[in-house]
């Protein structure tokens, strides 16, 4: 998870349950990057909490089990294989709406 309110930086936590708490207590947040297996319950078992209370909230899922689930089963959602690059990250963010594109010599932000 990411912070938001113009901060630079990630909110972790260590399973879903937490994450949970975090994103009903904590600071707003940008997007949620979930792993797919994880203590407490799955990576799907929190997108679909995630998008039940907070529907709006772009959501990635990362697994290294090396298949990528059908699209039916994935409702559409970013799904990344392991390990994830800096480079297919930066996709991902931007497919979230959450980062600029980097332009040649200059940051995500074009800064």
């Amino acid at each position: 998870m990411r912070a938001g309110s113009g901060e630079s930086g990630q909110m972790r936590a260590s399973g879903g349950a937490e994450a949970l708490a975090v994103l009903g207590s904590g600071p707003p947040i940008d997007a949620v990057l979930t792993d797919l297996s994880m203590p407490g319950m799955t990576g799907w078992q929190l997108i679909d909490a995630i998008r039940e209370r907070w529907p709006r909230l772009p959501v990635a899922i990362v697994t290294g089990w090396g298949a990528e689930p059908a699209a039916d089963e994935s409702d559409g959602t970013i799904v990344l294989a392991k390990p994830v690059g800096l480079a297919e990250l930066r996709v991902v963010l931007e497919r979230l709406g959450i980062a600029k594109a980097a332009h040649p010599g200059g940051s995500a932000s074009g800064k």
